[in-house]
Parts: structure tokens; C-alpha cells; sequence
């Protein structure tokens, strides 16, 4: 929550908070089944998430948009992929 509170007094950023990694591909997957599509520019995962932990629910978010043309098309996709961090208390 201290994150959440530190990146939204920026005023330059939104945050979506979900409990679990299943919850969290959810959301990145969702917001690319739009229009127009809607990419996040980093991901903040627990690697001991329940349901879908941190590893799991990274690898397929990086399958996901590597799935996406604008991502799959030059060889600079790895710098428009989300950053993506995992980490355990």
C-alpha cells in the first residue's frame, strides 16, 4: 500500500492493485483485449503470490505481449515490453 500511496501522489500514474498473480495476468490481459489497447509500463509482483505466483504470472505476461505486432515485429521489443519486477518479503 506505501507504494501504491508514493506512485499515486506523483499524479502521473494510476495503480491497480490485485491480491493474486491469476488476478493480476487478468487485468494485463484484459486491458489488451480493447480498444484502443491499453499496455502497462510496469508490473510489481510478490514472487510468493497466492494462486499464480510471482514467476508464473511473469512469464505469461511476457508471453502475452510478445504476442502483440508492435512488440513482436523489431528487435527493439524488449524495450516496450513492461517491466516487470518480482520480489518476496
Amino acid at each position: 500500500m506505501a507504494l501504491k500511496m508514493l506512485f499515486e501522489k506523483t499524479g502521473k500514474c494510476s495503480v491497480t492493485s490485485k491480491v493474486n498473480g491469476l488476478e493480476a495476468f487478468n487485468v494485463v490481459s484484459s486491458c489488451l483485449n480493447q480498444e484502443p489497447k491499453v499496455f502497462y509500463d510496469l508490473v510489481l509482483l510478490d514472487l510468493n503470490m497466492p494462486v499464480m505466483d510471482g514467476f508464473e504470472a511473469s512469464q505469461k505476461i511476457n508471453e502475452l505481449y510478445s504476442r502483440e505486432p508492435q512488440f513482436s515485429c523489431n528487435i527493439s521489443r524488449l524495450n516496450n515490453l513492461p517491466l516487470v519486477i518480482a520480489s518476496s518479503a
